[in-house]
């Protein structure tokens, strides 16, 4: 098929998508997990293929939507070489019209949902391309995820219940890409490195010829709606090959990274991040120390309901809560102005922290008691965090922390990760890391401490992850590994601090 007659056809396509946009709002975008795959990008992600692959391409979209990878493939290949196209369409009306736009050049597209598919016995495509449904953890069914989990235990694989529905995609491709096949896959970043990521990090390290990982500028977000970075993943169905290496690229567009980085496949653990990979390692000098030498790095308490056990002091008083149960907590970092916090808990946010049955509660404080009952007919003691306290209305221990870290800020338009000296008797809830000093780090140095690491306050913003829109997140392991100034390294000094 002619150039122009493809154009042609993308061009009909645009207006398609056009229309389907206009009927989701937002918020439903989000939760459906619909974010359309710009023309230019889908381009370059089915380019990605074009050195790997000889002779004719048979193409498979496992989330066609209106066809996108299917016309870049055209426009990529040229219609001679791509034999055979198929893809599945969950929305049985998105579908009719993707058919009838792309059917007569080969597109099959089937109705359906893709994760419930058999694959086929024979005739495997040997190229898949995708951009899956970005359908978080809680917008999926509990019943859901145990089907999706089960088709996964049946080859053997097992995904944490937080992954996202993008993971199962990527994982029950395998079944259906040809040996020799590739593999192409846009998905959030936050893959590299979260917990949930692991299985599929275990896969595309150990299963099978991981290629190429392509990380956008987390300023440059693809979907704008999904407040997501990206990253674009490359792999061959074939051996992994221990002496391969990966290319680790970023920046820029696919075709001209800014950045290029090969490192050896067994450098890829899938138990560690690999968003550090792409900046080249530094090894620790021993004579600095770390801020995990001279502070045990908490996270700050979660309580499954801010919005019932964090009261201000003016509800608190109407509702008569017993002041021996109420605790001052900080409220969040945008409502912190400075880097100080002063002494005296005045003015600030109460946590509900009761450590009395509930039956000695009902006799001795009625207006607690009350209180209580109203937030079990809200279900709030079946919560995940409140059920597994005991009762459900104690918190955990987090005594109030002299040093706090923000536990995430923005690039643009808005404050970047920061400390916080706390002079107050108040705890901070999980918007924040607590720093408890270790034996031998005594009152006196603490300000001193406070002024050198805002000196390093910088390096804060590499040492995490960054999400879409410049997001940054550091955890607890994070920042405890942050390198300590040289103004104040002397004082982790081991033989001096406790462990």
């Amino acid at each position: 098929m002619a150039a122009t007659a493809v154009q042609q056809r993308e061009d009909a396509r645009l207006s398609l998508q056009q229309e389907l946009d206009g009927r989701l709002s937002p918020a439903d975008r989000n939760r459906l997990g619909r974010f359309p795959t710009p023309p230019d990008l889908a381009r370059d992600m089915v380019g990605l293929a074009l050195p790997h692959l000889r002779g004719p391409v048979t193409l498979l979209d496992p989330a066609l939507g209106t066809g996108v990878f299917f016309g870049a493939a055209l426009a990529v290949f040229g219609r001679r070489r791509v034999r055979r196209a198929a893809g599945f369409e969950i929305d049985a009306a998105t579908a009719a019209k993707t058919a009838a736009l792309w059917g007569d050049l080969g597109l099959d597209v089937h109705v359906g949902d893709f994760c419930r598919a058999a694959p086929p016995a024979r005739a495997r495509p040997n190229l898949v391309v995708c951009n899956p449904p970005y359908v978080r953890h809680h917008h999926l069914p509990a019943s859901r995820k145990r089907e999706l989990r089960e088709r996964l235990s049946r080859r053997k694989l097992e995904l944490s219940g937080l992954a996202g529905l993008y993971a199962y995609f990527v994982l029950l491709a395998d079944a259906w890409l040809a040996p020799g096949g590739v593999s192409v896959w846009i998905v959030p970043a936050e893959l590299l490195d979260a917990r949930y990521g692991e299985a599929v990090r275990g896969y595309l390290a150990g299963t099978v010829e991981l290629l190429r990982i392509h990380r956008f500028d987390p300023r440059d977000v693809q979907f704008a709606d999904a407040l997501v970075t990206s990253v674009v993943l490359v792999f061959r169905k074939a051996d992994p090959g221990r002496g391969r290496c990966v290319a680790l690229t970023a920046g820029g567009s696919l075709a001209t990274p800014q950045r290029v980085r090969r490192v050896g496949r067994g450098e890829l653990d899938p138990a560690s991040r690999w968003g550090p990979r792409w900046d080249a390692p530094t090894p620790r000098d021993d004579a600095r120390g770390l801020l995990g030498d001279l502070f045990t790095v908490r996270r700050g308490l979660a309580t499954g309901a801010n919005d019932y056990f964090i009261l201000s002091p003016a509800e608190a008083r109407r509702r008569r809560l017993p002041k021996r149960f109420l605790r001052p907590v900080l409220p969040g970092p945008r409502l912190v102005s400075g880097d100080t916090i002063d002494a005296g808990s005045e003015g600030h946010p109460l946590l509900l922290d009761c450590p009395l049955p509930r039956e000695t509660v009902r006799v001795r404080h009625p207006a607690l008691h009350a209180y209580l009952a109203e937030g079990e007919r809200r279900g709030l003691h079946q919560r995940y965090l409140p059920r597994h306290r005991n009762p459900w209305y104690v918190q955990e221990r987090r005594p109030p922390a002299p040093i706090l870290c923000t536990y995430m800020g923005r690039r643009r338009g808005g404050r970047l990760i920061r400390f916080i000296r706390n002079h107050s008797d108040a705890t901070a809830t999980n918007v924040y890391h607590l720093l408890y000093p270790r034996p031998g780090l005594d009152a006196g140095m603490l300000d001193r401490v406070f002024a050198g690491l805002r000196e390093v306050q910088d390096a804060l913003q590499t040492a995490g992850r960054t999400y879409g829109g410049g997001l940054l997140k550091v955890e607890p392991g994070e920042l405890a590994a942050l390198p300590l100034p040289e103004s104040i390294t002397t004082l982790a000094d081991p033989r001096r601090l406790g462990p």
